[in-house]
């Protein structure tokens, strides 16, 4: 972080130590992890994901709520942030391609996508990890992560806690103003 009030001979003010300590070396962070499977997905829609309760792996600052606007996560002060995640579809023989998206107010941001290698594995697919960087408000701006693919049917996104993996969405405050 920056400060324009802190230079050579000036004053540090109470709000800027305040604001070292707070998020200082520890960042605040909102981990979530998709607990349960049947988000169904029809085929060629972006669908969010949600995340309800069980699946808050860390939410630092009450970014989220598993309650209401379940697929959201809105971050309490304003600044840069990272946000990753990927997204895991059941498996199934039909799909042909998945992707990833992460949105901004609804707006997607970033995407991603993988292409099944061949219609006749049935295992669960993950998606490709995507990351970026977006700044937020700290009061309306929300982030949300979700799916789409392409498939002959509907396939319902899974969070499998084996190997195949969950459905995740990690948000960090990296830089306040």
């Amino acid at each position: 972080m920056t400060y324009a009030n802190v230079s050579a001979l000036a004053r540090i003010l109470a709000s800027t130590i305040n604001d070292l300590i707070k998020y200082g070396p520890a960042k605040p962070v909102c981990q979530l992890e998709q607990v349960t499977t049947g988000t169904n997905l029809a085929s060629g829609t972006d669908t969010e994901l949600p995340f309800i309760a069980g699946s808050e792996v860390f939410d630092d600052d009450n970014w989220h709520d598993t309650a209401t606007n379940n697929t959201r996560v809105t971050p309490t002060t304003a600044g840069r942030y990272k946000a990753t995640g990927w997204g895991v579809i059941a498996a199934n023989t039909t799909c042909t391609a998945v992707n990833t998206y992460i949105k901004k107010n609804g707006t997607v941001i970033s995407r991603t996508g993988n292409h099944k290698p061949n219609a006749t594995n049935n295992v669960a697919l993950n998606s490709p990890s995507l990351s970026t960087y977006v700044d937020m408000n700290g009061t309306t701006d929300y982030l949300e992560i979700g799916l789409q693919h392409t498939s002959a049917a509907a396939a319902a996104q899974t969070s499998n806690v084996s190997v195949s993996g969950r459905s995740t969405l990690i948000v960090e405050l990296e830089r306040a103003p």
